[in-house]
């Protein structure tokens, strides 16, 4: 019998074949991704959220409510046994211990997403929350102490004793700053693993800050002292005399930060001496005056910033310049008497802004391309912010008499 199929006919019959392998091979390749996919998607439960400190521990990291990849089972564990352990009728909403538990665990799990190279210091933080949590199941009291994991660098001693004297009213099932103090500490951990094992001081500088401002909520939301017991008054007695007021205690460390705008101290682009401003010169005094008030300075950091506004194209150009700006302040001060290491003078280029602004449409932020120029007036204007030199005080700072 003759083929009475046209060539056309035959075409199409093949391509139609060739489809139905295509869409068989993308069928196995979804089943096979599926799974994958499910367990990227879970959601960390609601306790676990609200377990977690009012600021971000580890921001995007524990707080999110999708992770990026999918945990080891051990992580969904162990929150759902401080879940429990939440759950449970207890004094204070959110005790020391049960919060400690939650800060080591969000530490662990933050080590993981970040695939740091040292996998010890997931496992050393992870162990520290589930040793908490084993002895809470168990009836018994963990310690009190927060323990340097992987050698951790000791910082702030101010913050540490912050929280020493806030943790001196746990036994009395005072519930104040509890959760807040949990966290303060292991924050301090955190920034000690960074400092000593990750990027040193210029990269732990922001979560050190962190642990400044959870410490500084711990201290603010500790209970008040107790009133003294009232005398007893004896009619046969005459009452003996009041005792003396103890002495002052000693200035805790204390920290300060003077932000100067580059905007008023330098002309446009420019980071010499030469070219300082007027006003620029005037804060500069300013800045030695108040140094000059102060005893106990014991560190003085000068840091210099840039926006992200580039008209060279040169990728570093805003780190040299920032950090140009920043000797000549250090100089400055040296000259007017304060202690400036050469370690303590930093450029950050445009890596820390303040604000965001994105740039005009039509520019790139280098050329100005088809932008308008009142768009580009307005673009730099709100770049200003970002071109600072910050300095950072840090000792037993007390004003002079």
């Amino acid at each position: 019998m003759l083929n009475t199929a046209s060539p056309a006919r035959r075409a199409l019959s093949a391509w139609a074949a060739g489809s139905r392998r295509r869409a068989t091979l993308a069928a196995l390749a979804l089943a096979f991704l599926w799974p994958a996919t499910a367990a990227w998607a879970q959601p960390v439960s609601t306790a676990q959220l609200n377990t977690g400190p009012s600021v971000a521990i580890q921001p995007g990291r524990p707080d999110e409510a999708r992770p990026r990849v999918a945990e080891p089972a051990r992580y969904g564990e162990l929150q759902r046994r401080i879940d429990t352990l939440s759950a449970e009728n207890r004094p204070c909403p959110v005790p020391y211990h049960l919060a400690k538990a939650q800060a080591w665990l969000n530490f662990s799990r933050d080590q993981f997403h970040e695939r740091v190279w040292q996998g010890s210091i997931r496992d050393a933080t992870f162990d520290q929350a589930r040793g908490i949590v084993d002895l809470l199941e168990a009836g018994r009291e963990p310690p009190m102490e927060t323990p340097l994991v992987s050698q951790a660098t000791p910082l702030r001693e101010d913050l540490w004793r912050m929280a020493s004297q806030i943790k001196q009213q746990l036994p009395q099932h005072l519930c104040c700053a509890q959760k807040e103090t949990a966290f303060c500490e292991v924050q301090l951990v955190w920034s000690g693993h960074i400092v000593k094992n990750v990027g040193g001081w210029r990269a732990a500088a922001p979560h050190i800050r962190q642990a400044e401002d959870l410490c500084q909520e711990a201290m603010a939301q500790r209970c008040p002292a107790p009133p003294p017991p009232l005398p007893v008054v004896m009619a046969s007695v005459a009452e003996p005399p009041p005792a003396p007021a103890p002495p002052p205690p000693p200035p805790l460390p204390s920290y300060r930060r003077i932000t100067l705008a580059a905007g008023a101290l330098f002309k446009h682009d420019k980071s010499s001496e030469a070219d300082l401003l007027p006003e620029g010169r005037a804060q500069i005094t300013e800045v030695l005056d108040r140094l000059q008030r102060l005893t106990g300075v014991q560190r003085v950091v000068v840091t210099g910033h840039a926006d992200v506004s580039n008209s060279t194209g040169d990728p570093d150009y805003n780190k040299r310049l920032s950090l140009a700006r920043a000797v000549t302040v250090a100089r400055l001060l040296v000259e007017g008497g304060v202690k400036v290491a050469a370690e303590d003078i930093v450029g950050m280029g445009d890596a820390e802004p303040e604000t965001g602004c994105p740039s005009p449409k039509g520019s790139d932020g280098v050329r100005r391309g088809t932008a308008s120029a009142s768009a580009m007036q307005a673009w730099f204007q709100c770049l200003q912010p970002n071109r600072r030199v910050t300095i950072e005080i840090m000792g037993r700072l007390e004003m002079r008499p």
